[in-house]
């Protein structure tokens, strides 16, 4: 739990401190859950951030709500193995609990 919240400080901080490398050097393999700007839900495991912020995850997949009464409670998951995030579509990113 210690390590977690770590890395959800240090991933916080990135933007703040001379290099996104430094704090996000603690977070590599954690899993994370990444909010995107289309209501889209990615969980994957951290493996790089790149020069311009933009997010790496393998072991990705990817949840979002369907409109109307589906028979899952109106969520669509898939899996999309690994997948580079644009920073401009993140809007929420935090360690997630593995089950």
């Amino acid at each position: 739990a210690t390590a977690r919240k770590q890395c959800a400080t240090a991933l916080a901080a990135a933007g703040s401190r001379p290099s996104p490398m430094d704090g996000a050097r603690e977070c590599l393999d954690m899993p994370l859950r990444v909010g995107l700007t289309d209501g889209r839900v990615i969980y994957g495991r951290f493996a790089c951030l790149d020069k311009q912020q933009n997010l790496l995850l393998s072991e990705a997949r990817e949840t979002r709500k369907l409109g109307g009464g589906a028979a899952d409670n109106g969520v669509s998951e898939r899996h999309l193995g690994t997948v580079l995030v644009p920073r401009r579509w993140v809007t929420s990113c935090h360690t997630a609990v593995v089950t």
